[in-house]
């Protein structure tokens, strides 16, 4: 019998182990994503902010050219 109880306390030991492992593992992989995230942010609002500035010039332009201004 307590070699039985022995041999479950050595397999719970381990899952334990296998389980910290794994929640590590998805710290470090929500850190980075998190990371990546907010790279990925900072470059599209540089794209949209780009993109806004060439319409107000278009519009610009185009009212110039249209003698509105």
């Amino acid at each position: 019998m307590e070699k039985r109880i022995i041999t479950l306390e050595v397999q719970v030991e381990q899952i334990t182990k296998s389980i910290d492992r794994i929640d590590r593992s998805i710290e470090v992989l929500l850190t980075t994503m998190d990371r990546r995230f907010t790279e990925l942010d900072r470059k599209f609002m540089w794209c949209v902010r780009t993109q806004f500035a060439a319409l107000v010039a278009i519009i610009g332009l185009l009212a110039k050219l249209a003698n509105l201004i």
